[in-house]
């Protein structure tokens, strides 16, 4: 609050939602992997997943307009501080040549994108990989309230999230 300059609390910077989300890592998009998929994210999160669907088709990819492509997960309030304490504390440190999070993972709204390209990196999904290893790259979106990059580097800063 004295760092910025703002005359009221309710002007504080504050973390909204985190939606963590993943789509499969192979091209023939299988209806019978959907339920493998949103298991995984429902292990990871702790909250049920939702399926995402194509919203068109495309032939050459083999996907059908309304056919499962993904899953993802909204958390809010006490999960959503789980699950960032639980990213920081135990799956980042556990990424290969893991050095902070590049700052052009923000973007011009404040907002904060994540890509952990393995998922075998969260501990819940380690245990049963033949299960799930056709899940792609998982993106965990931190969304906050504010409006440029220096107000959101200090706020995620102080939830020691490591921005370079």
């Amino acid at each position: 609050m004295l760092k910025f300059q703002y005359s009221n609390v309710h002007e504080v910077p504050r973390i909204e939602k985190v939606v963590v989300d993943t789509s499969m890592r192979s091209a023939n998009f299988k209806l019978k992997l959907a339920p493998s998929l949103i298991l995984a994210l429902t292990l990871i999160s702790g909250q049920k997943a939702t399926p995402t669907l194509a919203k068109k088709g495309n032939a050459k990819l083999g996907i059908r307009k309304g056919a499962v492509t993904g899953a993802k997960v909204t958390l809010r309030n006490d999960k959503m501080f789980q699950f960032i304490d639980f990213l920081v504390t135990l799956v980042l440190p556990r990424v290969k040549n893991f050095e902070g999070i590049q700052g052009k993972s923000l973007n011009s709204q404040g907002n904060l994108t994540v890509q952990i390209k393995d998922p075998f990196t969260f501990p819940q999904l380690e245990a049963a990989t033949n299960l799930f290893n056709h899940v792609g790259a998982i993106n965990v979106t931190i969304v906050t309230s504010t409006s440029n990059k220096d107000e959101s580097k200090c706020l995620l800063r102080g939830l020691s999230i490591p921005i370079k």
